[in-house]
């Protein structure tokens, strides 16, 4: 399957209940005057606004505008709009719809039937492998589709319901079911359980679904390929995952939205398009632009589909500690770490520059208008930060590591306290720098640290500060370029730091 849909789709009811009452006074002369009641509105039951036919499909269908920052196959941030389509399911706003339409997304426009002004939507829950999430929109009082309960086989008519190129206008293709157990395996999913059909889908019908004559969900519309072929997550594997995902359960997901590749020359991997925050990919340091080359020492996509990265997820739990490779597009360092486990830190730079020759096809999004850069980090990092993170003594202990930091150390020596942060690069050290420091108020010095009396071999720099508080700084690198140390003395006494500095090193020689 190589070609992706990205779409929205947009419906919603507004029933608004009216009610008033009226009192008559007495008269004493005469009987009482009375008017008959108001009538009051009715309030509509949930079955009231399920569907039941083929024409009221529209008005569950929601087209879904993801807005934010999406990466393009040049390592370059995008900042876009993309659209797709989706599905209501519950008349109190839980809808359906495509990972790859939602997940990483800044934020949700959802636009339901007869409105014009879009709602917000929360996502509940999504699952990569199987290219499903659940959301929340704004509001309740929804029409809504159920699903089919009746046998899906060859042949059955079915309609697909949409908004296919981002159209804002309602669209419903008709055909027949093609195929009933179809491949699963695309650049952007492994799903189990996938029909082929032969509705006319387009890229904006993405999440849309896939209903009877009667308006019945017999599956969700995800993906077409260059011969024209139509697939769909089929209702008994679509119901089972939305049912966890709606739950607020995340399934065979690191929080990615990727494209898996594989070229001639052997390279392949999972080009990261964007990374929903907060999420395990997000807490390990991986970052839109990002190629993921391997999962569990395995290569992530050696097919150029998520077949495999798909696999090692659901042969795990959601918390299970999992080793990953990455090459980072733009320092064209390659990195490693885990998931759920210590952050990505860089190894080295590869020839040659990896990068996937397939594009996804969305909703066209905007050209870039910059490029993100990040100087990488000597590999002598991982052990640096592994000593400075076992040491435990009377005068110093470890605090851990936190989110832009992989490891602090406190150490107490009298009245000087030092504390010791390594960083993942060098803009992470500046930027606390920048904080800690009075820029107009400091001075400082440079020295070599050399590897025992080999002069040939420096290991590396330091550039000491004070400031206007008596505070030392040292800034610590490996090579002239990669920062990748801090050091702060309370009360500095920078003949001390020094002193405890090659004490510290004299461990990791």
């Amino acid at each position: 399957m190589g070609i992706k849909h990205h779409s929205l789709s947009a419906t919603l009811f507004v029933v608004a209940i009216c009610a008033s009452a009226c009192q008559t006074a007495p008269v004493p002369t005469s009987p009482p005057l009375t008017e008959p009641p108001e009538e009051r509105a009715a309030e509509p039951t949930p079955d009231a606004l399920l569907v039941d036919s083929l024409s009221g499909v529209r008005k569950a269908v929601i087209m879904i505008q993801a807005n934010g920052a999406f990466f393009n196959l040049d390592g370059n941030a995008e900042s876009s709009e993309g659209r797709g389509s989706g599905f209501i399911i519950d008349p109190a706003g839980i809808a359906v719809t495509n990972n790859h339409v939602a997940t990483g997304a800044a934020y949700l426009d959802v636009y339901v039937h007869g409105e014009s002004r879009p709602r917000s939507a929360k996502i509940l829950g999504v699952s990569e492998c199987s290219d499903l999430a659940v959301i929340d929109i704004e509001g309740d009082g929804f029409h809504y589709l159920d699903w089919h309960d009746g046998d899906i086989d060859v042949g059955l008519e079915v309609y697909v319901a949409g908004f296919p190129l981002g159209d804002p206008n309602y669209a419903l293709k008709r055909g027949i079911v093609a195929k009933t157990e179809a491949d699963g395996d695309s650049s952007w999913a492994s799903v189990r359980g996938v029909i082929q059909h032969d509705a006319q889908a387009l890229q904006g019908n993405s999440g849309g679904p896939l209903v009877t004559s009667d308006g019945q969900v017999v599956g969700v519309h995800f993906a077409g390929d260059e011969a024209g072929e139509k697939f769909a997550i089929v209702r008994d594997t679509a119901r089972s995952v939305v049912t966890q995902l709606r739950e607020g359960v995340d399934l065979d997901s690191l929080g990615i939205n990727g494209l898996a590749f594989a070229e001639k020359d052997g390279l392949s991997g999972i080009f990261v398009q964007s990374v929903q925050s907060g999420s395990v990919a997000d807490k390990a340091g991986v970052k839109g632009g990002d190629i993921i080359l391997e999962i569990e020492n395995r290569q992530a996509a050696p097919d150029g589909t998520m077949r495999e990265y798909c696999r090692v997820l659901r042969g795990h739990q959601s918390a299970d500690t999992l080793n990953v490779k990455v090459f980072r597009l733009a320092n064209k360092a390659i990195l490693e770490g885990q998931f759920n486990g210590h952050r990505l830190v860089a190894l080295a730079t590869p020839e040659p520059t990896a990068r996937p020759t397939e594009r996804p096809t969305s909703t066209p999004r905007p050209r870039p208008t910059a490029t993100a850069t990040e100087v990488p980090v000597d590999p002598y990092l991982r052990d640096l930060v592994a000593t400075f993170a076992a040491i435990t003594s009377e005068s110093c202990e470890s605090l851990g590591k936190s989110e832009s930091v992989q490891a602090r150390v406190k150490c107490v020596f009298g009245d000087m306290t030092v504390y010791y942060y390594a960083f993942p690069n060098d803009t992470d050290m500046y930027g606390y720098v920048r904080e800690l420091m009075d820029e107009d108020s400091y001075n400082n010095d440079s020295s070599t640290w050399w590897l025992g009396d080999d002069k040939d071999k420096p290991l590396g720099y330091t550039w000491s500060y004070l400031n206007k508080d008596d505070k030392a700084v040292l800034l610590w690198t490996l090579t002239e370029q990669n920062m990748v140390g801090v050091i702060v003395a309370s009360h500095g006494d920078h003949d001390k730091v020094r002193e405890w500095w090659s004490e510290l090193g004299a461990k990791l020689r």
